[in-house]
Formats: structure tokens, C-alpha cells, sequence
């Protein structure tokens, strides 16, 4: 009984340190750059007129620039969450030289779709405003969130509203892809404020898997096989839609992890994620003489 259990216990170590990542390039790597950077903090990046006015953290790098930049988005169901869960990784995106806006965003069921993603728009047209203030290389944004995040950030990727939000590259981690495959749950009905047989085509419209096109900006995702929360099929849809399109995309699967211990564990992802924002993003024969290098940050 105890070989058994050891066996068992020893499979699932092995199977939770497993990953595999289909789309990368075989000579991708990343840079090896690190910086420091500075921090602001609670500032308004909606419009004096916006419903609710929604704050943010901006960290900068040091040095010249100007920078490519981060939107980083929180997950919490819609519903719920804040932006200090994401800052953690907005710092270690700044100590690789780029701009991060961190936000907050309104919630359901107070504000339903798509007061969500035109938040996200705001941000973005906040974040080419200010280009020179907070130094920042405005043709060269990408987009990050997590779990209900990675949906409004997918979501920012594939809906081609116009250049002035448009996101360069997306990075969605725990990503609930296509809504309609969630026809009973209590959040999703939140956020869209009727159920989906009584409004189909706003659920469709509102998943970035039926908005999948050649035009849609090269989108890593990642997620954990053993989410419950977000089956993992979810991932795979999105894949082979971006795929059958024509657009770019990566899929990082982490093996045996779920949903949380995906975002609290998953730096392997995370690391992998800045290799494609490297690739995407940054011009690499002007990357390291723009900023101010420090010794290597460790991933927290």
C-alpha cells in the first residue's frame, strides 16, 4: 500500500512539473534585460464624464526609452478583485523594461457588458495620451490578465474597435474564451445581465472566441489542465480558433496545476509569456541601450 502511494504521490510531482508550449519560434529566447523603474499610484485614467471613474498603478522604467508598455488586468469573476492581485507581475514587467498601467475596472452586476472592456479601451487610449509622460513606445502595447482579466483582454485583442485601442500582443492566462459554454453560471449571467438564451448574440459577441480572425493580435495563452474553474478545453478553443484563422498564437499548457495554483505558481508560464512580449514588443538592437541596468530580479 505504501509503494502505491508513493507511486502515486511521485506520478503527480512529475505531472505537475510538466509543460508544454505549442507556437513558440525554435530560435525565440528571451532578453535577458533588467531594470529599475519608478511607481505612481492612484491615478484616474477614465474620462471626466465616465460613469465610475476607475484608478491605476503606472510603473516606469528608468533610463531614456521610450518603452514598450503592459496593460495589466486583474481576474475576480467580474464581479470582484482589485489590481493589487496583479502586482506582483507588473513589477517584474517593469524590471524588464516595460511601462505597466495596472488597472481597476467596473464590476458586475452594478455594470454589465461591455462597460468592462470599454474600460479597458479607456486605458489604453489613456496609455497613448500620456506616451511621452510616462515614456512610453505607443505603437507597441500589449495586453495581460488573468481568469476573468484574460477574458476582457482577449476580448481587447480580438475585437478591432480602431488604432487608438488596439493592443499589439495579449497575454491571457486561466482564459474563459467562449461564454456560451457557460449558459448557467451566476457570474457570466452577471456580467452580460440576461441569460444567454434570451440574448445569444451578445453572449457570442461578447467571447473572444467567436470574434477569432486573421486581424486579431498575436495572443499567448496559458492554463492550468486541471482547472475546474476554467476547463482547460477553453484554452484549446481559442488556440485552434486563432489557429484555423491565421493569427498568431501560443498555448502553454502547465500540467496538473488548477486554477490558482496556476496564477500563484505558474512563473514558468509567466516567464514564458515575457518571451513572447519580448518578441512582439521590443526592437532588440535599441532594447538595452534604453534602460538602466540592475542585477537580476528573481520572478518573486
Amino acid at each position: 500500500m505504501k509503494q502505491l502511494t508513493c507511486l502515486f504521490l511521485t506520478t503527480a510531482l512529475l505531472t505537475a512539473c510538466a509543460s508544454t508550449h505549442s507556437g513558440k519560434p525554435d530560435t525565440a529566447q528571451p532578453l535577458p534585460l533588467t531594470t529599475s523603474y519608478s511607481e505612481q499610484k492612484n491615478l484616474t485614467y477614465t474620462p471626466e464624464n465616465w460613469p465610475q471613474p476607475q484608478n491605476a498603478d503606472v510603473y516606469i522604467p528608468d533610463g531614456h526609452g521610450p518603452f514598450p508598455g503592459v496593460l495589466m488586468v486583474h481576474g475576480g469573476g467580474w464581479v470582484g478583485g482589485e489590481r493589487s492581485v496583479m502586482k506582483h507581475l507588473s513589477e517584474h514587467l517593469a524590471g524588464r523594461g516595460y511601462v505597466v498601467l495596472n488597472i481597476d475596472y467596473r464590476l458586475a452586476p452594478q455594470f454589465h457588458h461591455p462597460a468592462q472592456i470599454d474600460d479597458l479601451r479607456a486605458a489604453v487610449k489613456w496609455m497613448r495620451a500620456n506616451a511621452a509622460r510616462i515614456r512610453l513606445q505607443s505603437d507597441r502595447i500589449g495586453a495581460w490578465g488573468y481568469s476573468a482579466g484574460a477574458h476582457l483582454v482577449a476580448l481587447l485583442g480580438t475585437d478591432g474597435e480602431g488604432p487608438m485601442t488596439r493592443v499589439n500582443a495579449v497575454v491571457a492566462g486561466g482564459l474563459p474564451s467562449n461564454l456560451s459554454d457557460f449558459q448557467k453560471s451566476k457570474v457570466i449571467i452577471a456580467l452580460m445581465g440576461s441569460a444567454r438564451d434570451s440574448n445569444p448574440d451578445a453572449w457570442a459577441q461578447a467571447s473572444p472566441y467567436s470574434l477569432a480572425s486573421a486581424e486579431a493580435a498575436p495572443m499567448f495563452i496559458y492554463h492550468g489542465t486541471w482547472d475546474t474553474t476554467v476547463r482547460v478545453d477553453q484554452a484549446q478553443k481559442m488556440d485552434r480558433a486563432l489557429r484555423a484563422a491565421g493569427a498568431p498564437v501560443e498555448l502553454y499548457l502547465l500540467h496538473g496545476y488548477g486554477h490558482n495554483t496556476t496564477f500563484l505558481f505558474g512563473s514558468s508560464a509567466e516567464n514564458a509569456a515575457i518571451g513572447f512580449l519580448d518578441r512582439y514588443l521590443r526592437r532588440r538592437d535599441s532594447a538595452a541601450a534604453s534602460l538602466q541596468s540592475v542585477p537580476e530580479r528573481a520572478l518573486r
